[in-house]
């Protein structure tokens, strides 16, 4: 039952690009975790930019560097 978070800025999505987000990474899980399209589960949440090196970088991301499979290309 994979469920993924998803925290960005500073663009909004329409109805229309979140569906179409949502059915890619469906797609994905479905193939590389053999997850089924109703055990998927995805949020979308938008964080100020002014506030991404202390409510994400410092409490999800650098804590967590080495568990990371996709590690970003920035330092804050």
């Amino acid at each position: 039952m994979p469920h993924i978070e998803i925290q960005s800025f500073p663009r909004e999505l329409t109805d229309e690009q979140k569906t179409a987000l949502a059915g890619a990474m469906t797609a994905v899980l479905q193939e590389h975790l053999n997850s089924s399209d109703s055990a998927v589960s995805i949020a979308l949440k938008y964080v100020p930019q002014e506030n991404w090196k202390s409510t994400v970088w410092d409490t999800q991301i650098a804590p967590q560097m080495d568990q990371l499979i996709k590690k970003p290309g920035y330092q804050l």
